[in-house]
């Protein structure tokens, strides 16, 4: 592998005139934000190791934020993170850097066994088998979360362990599966995450793991891996997010997220994880307790340290706890908080002017950046700084997943006969339609078809049954119905039906057309009448041909 390196004496120039922006008013603008990216960039291709990974501790995490960045960095410069040919117009000179990396998570990975669990069955595509990175929900939630957002789910595949060559939508799919059956499943575990996967037992969760499994699976559901997500695994989240949300009781702690209960290690970086988790499960910036969790952050915004605050006003700032909020946030769609306990809404990405200290996310990690482009060891770094680069570049971002509050039905149906005859019955069968979805699965609840003759027909069931009075070209389309979406009907694209000239129970055949004669033997009886009993006194036969004509007979 090559590694890719950029001279960085023109972005540490640029960086160190930023930190003078400390004592002034003003916030980072985007080319900043730009210009502190692309160093980043360019110091984590440095950093690379031999084996295509990241990182002195911890490999698969940093490995797979860092490669989250390099494949972030490719789309916003409107590139092919894999494509290495100079000549090429989606050309990205981190492409090498990007398939290297992946190739690292592809060693990495293993195939288990997984089966179904007390909610619910997460082998969502019946192969038996999930697929884990070190048996550790944490890492296999970023991983998850790197792939997802490759843009390349069927044109780029990997060999993992027994399964053999997948394609990376397979790949991804199997991730989620055994994302399903890590979670837990009885009492307050329900819905949460521990380290490792939790098959069928009580033992705790904890949500700072939690937070990262759900970054990957809502990566993974949208386009264009559209990997499913069973309902019951949502089910499952929202018991837990009642659970590890603090109640509401007047402390400092209410509204904020547990670590593996309500009330021990409530802080903000768990907080995040705990937003994004509702907008996993549906709820909006209007649900009560989405307020309250954003009243949470706006209480601790401001504390002084990096636990249970981010350490907006220190040197160095918890890069992680940032990054989950900025994720948080965004997915939820908010873009306001009120930073400064003034009862004033302000941008919490990025202040214009900031306050002094800045108290927004871009403009502190912009200036605490370093000459190298590389940010320094923070809380629960590990050792070498480059997981802190990967959550601080990552937090500059403004990125999450596309969020769907709701979700039309989607019509589609299929025909029993392709080119019936004119009076011959056809079975429309809508049972592969999907429901609506809006928090939860929306059933339809009309069918409502139109055979494209004139004859139209609504049903509360998938199944219906049409025939065709004359010959020629109609066009078929259903459109179904589930009240509670938005919208809240499809209709299908149109349907073309030729139906032929012979009716059902066909046409009087011409004899030239018989292609068999064959010969039968008749027998008959001669009775005589008016004996004392009646008595066959002769039995004739004789051999007499007969036509045979082939002639549809009318089966309905």
């Amino acid at each position: 592998m090559q590694k890719k390196t950029v001279t960085l004496a023109l972005f540490a120039i640029l960086l160190l005139s930023m930190t003078v922006l400390t004592t002034t008013a003003r916030g980072a603008d985007d080319g900043e934000i730009e210009a502190s990216g692309a160093a980043a960039v360019a110091y984590l291709a440095s950093k690379q190791s031999i084996d295509g990974s990241w990182g002195s501790a911890n490999q698969i995490a940093t490995t797979g934020l860092v490669l989250l960045k390099f494949v972030v960095r490719a789309q916003e410069l409107g590139l092919d993170p894999f494509d290495n040919d100079p000549l090429s117009p989606t050309y990205y000179e981190y492409a090498d850097n990007t398939t290297a990396g992946f190739s690292y998570l592809w060693s990495s990975a293993s195939d288990v066994p997984i089966g179904p669990q007390t909610n619910g069955d997460p082998d969502t595509n019946v192969n038996g088998k999930g697929i884990c990175f070190g048996d550790s929900v944490y890492y296999t939630g970023i991983a998850l979360t790197a792939l997802a957002i490759s843009g390349h789910p069927d044109d780029r595949s990997a060999t993992i362990g027994t399964l053999g060559l997948l394609t990376y939508r397979e790949i991804a799919q199997d991730i989620a599966d055994w994302l399903y059956f890590a979670q837990g499943d009885i009492g307050n575990d329900r819905g949460g995450f521990n380290y490792d996967a939790l098959d069928n037992v009580t033992e705790r969760t904890d949500n700072s793991n939690g937070g990262y499994a759900y970054l990957g699976l809502a990566f993974a559901e949208d386009p264009p891996f559209d990997c499913t997500v069973p309902d019951w695994v949502r089910d499952e989240l929202n018991i837990y997010i009642d659970y590890i949300q603090n109640d509401v009781n007047g402390d400092t702690n209410d509204g904020g997220s547990g670590y593996d209960n309500p009330n021990g290690w409530v802080n903000i970086l768990k907080t995040g994880n705990l937003i994004f988790e509702m907008a996993f499960y549906g709820d909006t910036p209007d649900t009560p307790r989405v307020q309250d969790a954003v009243n949470y952050l706006e209480r601790h915004w401001q504390d002084p340290n990096t636990d249970p605050g981010w350490g907006y006003s220190l040197a160095v700032a918890n890069y992680q706890a940032k990054f989950l909020v900025e994720k948080g946030l965004t997915y939820m769609g908010i873009t306001e908080l009120d930073t400064d306990g003034d009862g004033i809404d302000e941008d919490w990405f990025n202040q214009e002017p900031p306050a002094i200290p800045a108290q927004d996310i871009a403009s502190v990690i912009v200036q605490q950046q370093l000459p190298s482009g590389s940010w320094p060891n923070s809380d629960w770094d590990g050792g070498d700084g480059l997981l802190s680069t990967a959550w601080a570049v990552l937090a500059l971002e403004g990125f999450a997943p596309p969020r769907e509050l709701a979700r039309a039905p989607k019509a589609v149906f299929t025909e029993s006969i392709d080119t019936p005859k004119v009076r011959e019955q056809v079975r429309f069968d809508a049972t592969s339609s999907q429901p609506g979805w809006n928090h939860t699965d929306i059933p339809i609840t009309e069918y409502r078809w139109d055979f494209g003759d004139g004859n139209k027909t609504t049903t509360n069931t998938p199944v219906t049954y049409h025939s065709y009075e004359e010959a020629g070209i109609y066009y078929v389309t259903l459109t179904v119905y589930a009240p509670g979406t938005t919208p809240d009907t499809d209709t299908s694209p149109a349907q073309r039906k030729t139906v032929s000239t012979v009716p059902v129970g066909g046409y009087t055949v011409p004899f030239s057309i018989v292609t068999t004669a064959t010969a039968l033997t008749a027998y008959f009886a001669l009775t005589v009448v008016g004996l004392a009993s009646t008595t066959t006194v002769a039995t004739v036969a004789t051999a007499i041909y007969v036509r045979r004509v082939k002639r549809r007979k009318d089966n309905q």
